[in-house]
């Protein structure tokens, strides 16, 4: 296909200027079309309660205030540590024991601490996101947020995001980013990237998302795929709408302006391979899953492609419907419906 090779040989000087031209304009076009930020004065305040059980049951390095930590919030004891597996909770106090005074923690604990001994601006973001999903969600009622120092699971318990009724788990250690002694294991470069600070907020609110995506089940397609996870992207958007773009996505902003400036060669690929209709799982994580690269695309086209794209449809469905509420557009589980009458088209070296 001769636009996607392209795409790969901007190599030259000239070509680079263009491209970075073309990144820059994108951006800029981007900025300038943002739709209206609803007004949120009429939302009372949002007063989150945050516990950092690092610093409650990790730290001290004392069976009796972990005891008495889970017997004090037995939600968590019971999700989050799973007491409820075992006969009593002496296997569990037993297992955070260990963690606590494992060698390897206090540098765990250290590199957190670095990082978060203040989560004020964390919990701002977290408040500010909460305000605009009551505004959206009347009924939503804020969860509580536990953070922690997780061992990146290697004691039975802790993940980056745990989130079930009711409560929030953080484990910050997923996210000291590029200084910490010890990063998530066998995770690559490209992920370790959205393991820093200023993705824990949206990336919870992407989990959250799940609550409120309406999908069916029934659709195997990749569009459907597509729909959803641009869906996911809508609402961490609505939720957060001073967040930037390459947050929301996980992308750089030069892979950013890839995607938004060669879309048309995306689009075409799409097309060109009938992929929207495909229902094959290993085809459909080329697009979807998690990749550095679609080589099937370009050497430059950046992971998830088809997560990125998902959005661009919704964005234009919700622009030709301006009517349209953010709980009107999860609620909807006909992608085929979306993508249809969503209209979207791309404009060659354009952002539309």
């Amino acid at each position: 296909m001769k636009q996607a090779t392209d795409l790969v040989r901007l190599s030259n000087p000239f070509k680079s200027f263009f491209l970075l031209f073309i990144i820059a304009i994108t951006i800029i076009s981007c900025d300038s079309s943002e739709e209206k930020i609803p007004d949120i004065s009429s939302v009372p305040e949002v007063d989150i309660e945050v516990i950092r059980m690092e610093k409650e049951i990790i730290a001290p390095k004392s069976k009796e205030a972990i005891a008495a930590f889970l017997n004090e919030h037995r939600d968590v004891a019971e999700k989050y540590f799973r007491a409820g597996r075992f006969a009593s909770d002496t296997v569990v106090i037993n297992n955070i024991y260990k963690f606590a005074t494992d060698v390897h923690t206090d540098t765990l604990l250290a590199d957190t601490e670095a990082v978060f001994a203040n989560i004020d601006n964390i919990e701002k973001e977290f408040e500010q996101a909460f305000r605009f999903l009551q505004y959206y969600y009347p009924g939503f009622k804020p969860p509580k947020i536990y953070t922690t120092v997780s061992g990146f699971g290697s004691f039975g318990f802790g993940q980056d995001i745990f989130l079930t009724e009711g409560f929030i788990v953080i484990g910050l250690d997923y996210f000291t980013g590029e200084t910490a002694t010890y990063r998530p294991p066998e995770t690559p470069l490209y992920i370790l990237g959205r393991y820093t600070p200023e993705y824990i907020v949206p990336s919870t609110m992407m989990f959250i998302s799940s609550i409120y995506n309406n999908y069916n089940n029934q659709d195997e397609t990749l569009i459907a795929d597509m729909i959803f996870y641009g869906k996911s992207y809508e609402f961490v958007h609505k939720v957060m709408p001073y967040t930037a773009d390459t947050i929301i996505t996980g992308y750089s902003s030069r892979e950013l302006g890839l995607c938004n400036g060669f879309q048309d060669i995306i689009w075409g690929r799409f097309i060109e391979d009938n992929l929207f209709y495909e229902k094959a799982e290993n085809i459909k994580s080329r697009y979807v899953g998690e990749r550095p690269i679609v080589p099937e695309i370009s050497d430059k086209c950046p992971g998830r492609v088809g997560r990125w794209l998902g959005w661009k449809i919704v964005k234009k469905y919700m622009q030709e419907h301006p009517d349209l509420s953010l709980k009107d557009l999860m609620d909807m589980n006909d992608a085929q419906m979306i993508f249809q009458k969503s209209k979207y088209k791309p404009v060659k070296g354009g952002t539309s």
